[in-house]
C-alpha cells in the first residue's frame, strides 16, 4: 500500500541520514504541517537536517501504522517513537538539564497522504504530512518510555461505515458536553487505556469536560479521519479553537485570546467500542499564539 510503503521509506532515509533520497520519496512542493501553503522539498528537507543536527545518530522506530481502509492505501496514520541523545537545545528540551549524554525518547504522530500511483504504490510520493511531536516528554528526557501499543483483540468487529459513524457520533457526544459515564459507554469499554493510564468512564470524560471548562467554546472538529477496518482502529487529527479561561495545560488566559491547535490520536476499539487512545496534544503551538 503506497502510504505503506512511502512511510518505511521515509523512516529508513531519517535513520540512515540518507537525506538526498528524499526526492524520491516527498513530493516537490510537499503539504507540511497542516499549512495549506505548499512546502518547497528544500525548506521541509532543511527542518527534518536542523532536528537530526540536535540529536546526531538518533533513530525513529515505528511503533503501529493505521492504513486508511476508505482510501485504497494511499492514506495512513502513524506512530514513532524518536531516541537519540540531544548535542544541543530543541523544542524546549535542553541536555543542560539532564545528566550529561544521557539518551532519550519521546513519540511523534503522523498523517500521511502520498499521490496515487498505478504501480502499485512503489512509485508513490508523500504529497502531504502533518505530525506533532510530543514536546513536552522530550523536555523531560526520559531515556525509556513504556510501549503502549496493544495487540489486536478477538471479538465483535465492525465494518468500515459503522467504525466510522461511532466515531463522528462520540465527537459529537463530546461537543454535546454529554460526557458523563452513562453518555461514553455507547461509544467506551468501561475501562479505557489513555496513554497507558487505566480509566473508568468517569474519569476518563473528566478529561474532556477539563478542557472545556478551561477554554471557552472549546470544538472538537475532524480535520483528518483515518480508518482501519482491519485492525479495528481510528485515528483522527482533532482541531480546537477556542478562548483559555483557566489555565490548562501550560494554557494561561491572556486578555481574551483565542487559541488555534490540534491533537492527534489513535483509537484502538474492542468489540465495537474504544479500549486504548493513544493522544498527543499540540499545546507548544496554542503556547506560542499565547505569547505572540
Amino acid at each position: 500500500m503506497a502510504a505503506e510503503a512511502a512511510t518505511a521509506a521515509l523512516i529508513n532515509a531519517l535513520n540512515t541520514n540518507s537525506l538526498t533520497s528524499l526526492p524520491t520519496i516527498v513530493a516537490n512542493p510537499v503539504l507540511a504541517n497542516g499549512d495549506n501553503k505548499p512546502t518547497p522539498l528544500e525548506e521541509y528537507i532543511a527542518s527534518i537536517q536542523t532536528r537530526l543536527s540536535a540529536a546526531p545518530g538518533s533513530t525513529f522506530h515505528l511503533e503501529t501504522i493505521v492504513p486508511d481502509t476508505l482510501s485504497a492505501g494511499t492514506r495512513a496514520a502513524v506512530r514513532l517513537r524518536w531516541q537519540g541523545t540531544l548535542s544541543g537545545p530543541y523544542a524546549g528540551a535542553d541536555p543542560a538539564s539532564a545528566p550529561s549524554d544521557q539518551p532519550f525518547e519521546t513519540w511523534e504522530h503522523a498523517f500521511i497522504r502520498t499521490s496515487t500511483d498505478a504501480d502499485g504504490g512503489s512509485n508513490a510520493k508523500i504529497v502531504e504530512i502533518t505530525s506533532v511531536l510530543d514536546t513536552d516528554v522530550l523536555r523531560e528526557q526520559k531515556p525509556s518510555l513504556p510501549r503502549l501499543v496493544r495487540a489486536p483483540a478477538a471479538g465483535a468487529k465492525l465494518g468500515v461505515a459503522d467504525l466510522k459513524a461511532l466515531y463522528e457520533a462520540y465527537i459529537a457526544c463530546i461537543n454535546a458536553h454529554t460526557t458523563d459515564a452513562a453518555h461514553l459507554s455507547s461509544f467506551c469499554n468501561p475501562t479505557v487505556a489513555h496513554n497507558g493510564q487505566e480509566l473508568d468512564l468517569t474519569s476518563y470524560g473528566r478529561l474532556m469536560s477539563d478542557a472545556q471548562a478551561a477554554i471557552d467554546g472549546l470544538n472538537f472538529g475532524i480535520g483528518d479521519l483515518v480508518v482501519d477496518e482491519e485492525g479495528q482502529r481510528v485515528a483522527c487529527r482533532i482541531d480546537f479553537s477556542g478562548v483559555p479561561v483557566r489555565e490548562f495545560g501550560g494554557l494561561k488566559p491572556c486578555g481574551g485570546k483565542a487559541v488555534r491547535f490540534t491533537e492527534q490520536v489513535i483509537y484502538h476499539l474492542e468489540g465495537g467500542k474504544i479500549r486504548t487512545v493513544l493522544s498527543i496534544v499540540d499545546l507548544e503551538t496554542a503556547r506560542r499564539q499565547l505569547a505572540g
